[in-house]
């Protein structure tokens, strides 16, 4: 057996020795030597190398491994795809690593044997390949499209969930398909997708998986119409607001308060009695967004329950809905009215020195006197009524914060 150190490495990676390297990197009596070699013939990036370093990844050493998985990164050949998945399964951390690294390095070619990967029983490796997948992007979605129609359900949810990272409209549909699929996580992860594409042709399927068998299919799907913000969805989510699940309720709700229909406050209000503290809790929240003078008076009402929670719960929500915005045509009347009343005023005034200056010749006294009368009162009324319209609304806020005070004083 040839005797091999660390010196014998730095001369043969001076004179570019591939044979000597490639011998020195199954040198068992000295993982150092190994080591080494590979860094060594990581330098040199000679097609012989190839097969020793697929070799070295299975080594005993883990940073042999490391480095070996490093260098056929680099090197980019498809010949060391199978074996860099299958160190994915690795028992050390830096190992997978720097695999998943070389398959993103290799890219393309490495596609295929990773999509086949999302079938391996183990979790954490389908993971990673679902990383790696996503990483490499656009040449990925064709054939990430196909699995959607694979035999095995961990295929196809892996496949959508990378779809969904790359983001390309090309899945679109395919993953309107899969809301149909026989697997509920798959469906799941198609309902989730959907709804950050956001796209409108998206909103009716999306519709029809609220009617789902699978509370948690339907809890995606609520939650996907809240990020599309489509009209068309508010109905059907109200529906949602009495479905038997609360996370489906509470999702439909945070959807309802992302799209700010009106026509959900009536449902909201109704969902404030909702047997679960959580939904509750939601509704006041949606509630407080629409600044709606009904979800107002609701709240005010629930003051009054017996419950001490949910009085709290009503208390700190109206405590958070912002005053009542001044109408803009009410604000600019009474800045009219303002304006009527000051040019009264000024005529009043202009009346009364003619009046002075004709002097004791005419004598218009009477008549001026009950129109100066009504002058006044006019510009009073006006004056009252635009300092009314900017001080009410901060009114009515003190007066809502003063009953929450008391409420939670006397709870």
């Amino acid at each position: 057996m040839e005797y091999y150190d660390l010196t014998d490495i730095e001369k043969m990676k001076d004179v570019n020795d591939v044979n000597g390297l490639i011998k020195a990197l199954s040198y068992q009596e000295d993982r150092m030597v190994r080591r080494n070699s590979a860094k060594a013939l990581g330098k040199i990036k000679d097609h012989r190398i190839i097969e020793p370093l697929i070799a070295a990844l299975k080594d005993g050493d883990w940073n042999v491994r490391k480095i070996a998985a490093d260098v056929l990164g680099k090197m980019k050949d498809p010949h060391a795809v199978e074996p860099l998945i299958a160190v994915l399964n690795d028992k050390n951390e830096y190992v997978r690593i720097y695999a998943s690294v070389a398959l993103r390095k290799i890219g393309i070619p490495a596609v295929e044997s990773l999509i086949a990967a999302l079938k391996n029983e183990n979790r954490n490796v389908r993971k990673i390949a679902i990383d790696i997948l996503g990483q490499i992007g656009t040449p990925s979605v064709e054939p990430l499209i196909a699995a959607l129609k694979n035999e095995n359900k961990n295929v196809r949810e892996s496949a959508a969930d990378v779809l969904g990272k790359i983001g390309d409209s090309r899945a679109t549909r395919p993953l309107i398909t899969a809301l149909k699929d026989e697997d509920k996580n798959v469906r799941k992860v198609a309902a989730d997708v959907l709804g950050k594409f956001g796209e409108t042709q998206t909103v009716e399927p999306l519709i029809n998986a609220l009617k789902d068998e699978n509370h948690g299919v339907r809890r995606k799907a609520a939650t996907a119409l809240g990020k599309i913000k489509d009209p068309r969805s508010v109905e059907p989510l109200i529906i949602a607001l009495r479905d038997e699940d609360q996370y489906v309720r509470k999702n439909a709700i945070a959807a309802i308060e992302k799209i700010r229909d009106s026509q959900a406050v009536e449902p909201l209000i109704d969902a404030l009695k909702d047997e679960n503290p959580d939904v509750r809790k939601s509704a006041y929240l949606a509630l407080e967004k629409f600044e709606d003078p009904r979800a107002v008076e609701a709240i005010n009402e629930v003051l009054d329950n017996k419950d001490p929670f949910v009085r709290e719960e009503a208390a700190s929500a109206l405590g958070k809905i912002p005053p009542p915005k001044v109408d803009p045509n009410v604000f600019y009347a009474s800045i009219l009215l303002g304006a009527v009343a000051l040019g009264m005023y000024m005529y009043y005034n202009y009346l009364t020195r003619a009046y002075y200056a004709v002097g004791p010749g005419m004598d218009p006294r009477g008549l001026l006197a009950f129109f100066a009368f009504l002058l006044a009162f006019a510009s009073i009324i006006c004056f009252g009524w635009f300092v009314f319209t900017l001080v009410e609304p901060s009114l009515t806020s003190i007066r809502r914060n003063l009953r929450c005070i008391k409420k939670r004083i006397l709870k």
